[in-house]
């Protein structure tokens, strides 16, 4: 694995500070390199944050993983979603989604 990095100015200031050049996917948050200098912090967090945003805004995939038991004292919320072993919480296995009184079997 390679890691590109580079140094970049600050808009003001001029100081100097690493940014990874790889092509981010919008899904996925890879944090740049932090900066050195106190005054360079405000900037980093600035982009840290909204390259995070980002990617929370754009998932796109949902990886579940079968629930064979349910957790003592789990009280589910509208509108979550399980995949469920057979027997779980319904009579067949498959996806579940809660909404607020039942689960409702999807696929």
């Amino acid at each position: 694995m390679v890691l590109s990095l580079r140094l970049s100015r600050a808009a003001e200031g001029g100081q100097e500070f690493m940014r990874s050049l790889d092509k981010r996917r919008k899904d996925y948050f890879t944090p740049d390199v932090p900066p050195k200098e106190a005054d360079s912090l405000p900037d980093y967090l600035f982009n840290q944050l909204t390259n995070m945003s980002s990617t929370f805004a754009n998932v796109n995939s949902l990886h579940l993983n079968r629930t064979t038991q349910l957790p003592e004292r789990y009280k589910p919320r509208e509108g979550d979603i399980m995949l469920a072993a057979e027997g779980v919480i319904g009579v067949s296995a498959g996806l579940y989604y809660f909404d607020g009184g039942q689960w409702v079997f999807i696929a």
